[in-house]
């Protein structure tokens, strides 16, 4: 069995451009750094998690919890966890949440520059085929997940990009875009609900939009930043944040919750996507951010 660090050495041979693609150890996992210009990425090799972008002007952009080390098989709270071939529970198994791609170690495959922004390209294989994910980092930040199906039956999925953006106070966050799209309210029993003017985060919160505006924005009053959110290539928009039931999940630490909100995109509910045999499907999101 390869080493860590012999894969990492490896790979810096092969995909290391200085100052822009770099690999690295932290705390026993293996990352590759992307250096682009006006921001940086960390990408995790376990779920080819991004776990960290920070933005030369705004700082840091995504929350990860100090208490959610990356352990091999298990999955950590925070950054972009990668939510595939289900999300949410699993139809027959209501502990199985979020897919399996998300504890399982990536290739990385390719990287580059381009247009300024660092980018690398991690692979997956699954029993249907291959799950590819491409970062670009920069003062944007943008992930592309494509699914191609090499079996013989068509390949049914439903997936999100799970991201938890680092807030100053998350009862100072809303989302606009929002209005006038109906969702399910998890925290209700999946009672269907509308959305009226910018949603802002007063208590627990689990709303799944199965169709949404490609656009949103997160103000983030607090901080004083705006992120732009584009979709691409799905029809879904997920926000959730625990609320006082982060009491009870066990890698968020006390007051934990106050310090993000995850806005997630993909595919969900009655949005499932069907790849044909031999096909592919990309889901995607670009992030920019500016003064509020």
């Amino acid at each position: 069995m390869t080493s860590l660090a012999t894969l990492i050495q490896g790979y810096e041979h092969k995909y290391g451009i200085a100052e822009r693609v770099n690999f690295e150890i932290r705390e026993g996992a293996g990352f590759v750094r992307l250096s682009g210009d006006g921001g940086t990425a960390l990408v995790a090799f376990q779920g080819a998690q991004v776990m960290s972008w920070r933005h030369d002007q705004f700082g840091e952009m995504l929350w990860w919890s100090p208490i959610s080390p990356i352990v091999p098989g298990r999955p950590a709270r925070g950054g972009i966890p990668i939510c595939w071939p289900w999300f949410g529970p699993h139809p027959d198994d209501a502990g199985r949440m979020h897919g399996t791609v998300r504890t399982q170690v990536w290739d990385v495959i390719a990287s580059g520059v381009d247009a300024g922004a660092a980018c690398a390209v991690l692979s997956l294989k699954v029993p249907e085929g291959k799950v590819t994910l491409i970062v670009r980092a920069g003062a944007e930040l943008e992930v592309l997940l494509t699914t191609e199906n090499k079996g013989a039956a068509p390949l049914t999925v439903t997936e999100a990009l799970h991201t938890y953006f680092a807030a100053g106070d998350v009862g100072q966050v809303s989302i606009e875009g929002l209005d006038g799209c109906g969702y399910r309210d998890r925290t209700a029993n999946d009672v269907p609900k509308m959305q009226h003017g910018s949603l802002a985060i007063a208590a627990e919160t689990n709303a799944h939009f199965d169709v949404t505006p490609d656009d949103l924005a997160i103000v983030d009053a607090s901080r004083g930043r705006t992120v732009a959110v584009r979709r691409l290539g799905g029809a879904s928009t997920v926000v959730w944040n625990p609320g006082d039931a982060a009491k009870a999940v066990a890698d968020i630490a006390p007051g934990g919750e106050r310090g993000f909100i995850c806005v997630e995109s993909g595919n969900v509910g009655q949005r499932a996507v069907a790849v044909a045999p031999g096909a592919m499907h990309t889901l995607g999101v670009r992030y920019a951010v500016t003064a509020e």
